[in-house]
């Protein structure tokens, strides 16, 4: 699968506003599943769960990797995530989808806000830090993600999303010129 793929295109992001997409594809980069196992794990009926797939699929997240033809003649396929990680170009995107993604980006700010401050308090009171992060983490991730898109990785690698993340947030920091 492709490590990060950067998504700038409304009707796709609008596609993963959907939480249970998200989650659907959050399970499938750690290895392919079957619609079976996908539905028991997110205790979703069939119908409900071929919904979202072919969703997934009419906007290329998802794929069947592989079918086993079992005893009983039943052609089971194995769906996989595109992409590790999604990224979304919220510099691209209409306000109205990108405030479906509030919760998530606000989440992932305090947390390496967090993670900052374990090196230095002050700066989780820092107002004015906070908010430069807030405005401009997702901007120096997908910089930084950009010459990843083709790189391919095994399913459940976290090593190039950790790389990513480094390298956006040490961008981000030399900007304000904060020593980490």
């Amino acid at each position: 699968m492709k490590a990060v793929q950067i998504i700038g295109d409304q009707v796709v992001a609008r596609a993963m506003t959907d939480t249970m997409r998200r989650t659907i594809l959050m399970m499938l980069r750690d290895r392919p599943m079957t619609q079976t196992q996908l539905a028991e794990e997110l205790g979703l009926s069939k119908a409900a769960l071929n919904h979202h797939l072919k969703i997934l699929k009419q906007h290329n997240l998802v794929s069947i990797v592989k079918k086993e033809v079992e005893s009983h003649g039943i052609v089971q396929k194995f769906f996989a995530a595109n992409s590790y990680l999604q990224l979304y170009d919220f510099n691209s995107l209409p306000r109205d989808v990108v405030s479906y993604f509030y919760a998530a980006r606000l989440e992932r700010e305090r947390g390496i806000i967090s993670m900052l401050a374990l090196n230095n308090q002050s700066l989780m009171r820092d107002q004015k830090l906070t908010s430069f992060i807030t405005k401009n983490l997702s901007a120096y991730l997908i910089e930084a993600a950009g010459p990843y898109v083709n790189t391919e990785i095994d399913y459940g690698d976290e090593g190039i999303i950790y790389e990513i993340y480094t390298k956006a947030v040490k961008a981000l920091l030399k900007e304000k010129l904060i020593e980490f």
